[in-house]
């Protein structure tokens, strides 16, 4: 199966890296974790693999991670509602597996094994249940948080691994009316407009 798909800088980080772990720190709308989400369709399509996707919680994974990997399926016209369980919330794609795990169910962690893991909000996970999962992966593990973490958090603590920081001028398909948006609050709340750009380079 062949796709088209836009590219953004988050992806061609993925592609380019040497490391198992990445970290992919961005603000608002930096468009990290829709890129992250291509990158992964892109790998299920090509070869046969249980990919794993993570948030805290069941929640928060139905209306951030799952809404965008099946707008993005239905947006390339692949979309198969007979290849999602919902109950499971596994979906197939060819021969490959993209399964959607929350973090606060400890015993289901301890069952999981995966060639790729994405954990999205990487910050909100504790590093127990990090460990857990990381040694259940043989392939890539993919983090993605924002800027504004502690600087004593785990995450920042963490060694070997690749590190990627993006913003909203990274992201070349926002809508000009958000940039605009976000801009704006140069003026307004420029307490907030840094937490958006910090750590842009």
């Amino acid at each position: 199966m062949e796709v088209t798909i836009n590219t953004t800088v988050t992806f061609e980080n993925l592609l380019e890296s040497k490391s198992r772990i990445s970290q992919h720190i961005g603000g608002t709308r930096s468009g990290k974790s829709w890129a992250i989400l291509h990158f992964l369709i892109v790998e299920a399509l090509k070869n046969p693999l249980t990919i794993t996707i993570v948030r805290k919680t069941i929640p928060s994974l139905k209306r951030t991670v799952i809404k965008d990997f099946s707008d993005i399926l239905k947006g390339l016209n692949i979309w198969r509602e007979d290849d999602f369980n919902i109950t499971d919330r596994i979906y197939r794609l060819n021969e490959s597996t993209i399964q959607f795990i929350n973090s606060d169910d400890a015993e289901k962690l301890r069952g999981l094994k995966s060639d790729i893991l994405f954990i999205d909000e990487a910050s909100e996970i504790d590093e127990e249940s990090y460990f857990q999962l990381s040694i259940r992966t043989t392939g890539k593990i993919i983090l993605a948080f924002n800027p504004t973490i502690s600087p004593y958090h785990w995450l920042r603590k963490m060694e070997n691994c690749e590190r990627y920081v993006t913003t909203y001028k990274d992201n070349p398909y926002l809508p000009k009316e958000m940039v605009d948006a976000i801009e704006e609050l140069k003026d307004k709340n420029p307490v907030v407009m840094m937490m958006v750009v910090v750590m842009s380079g």
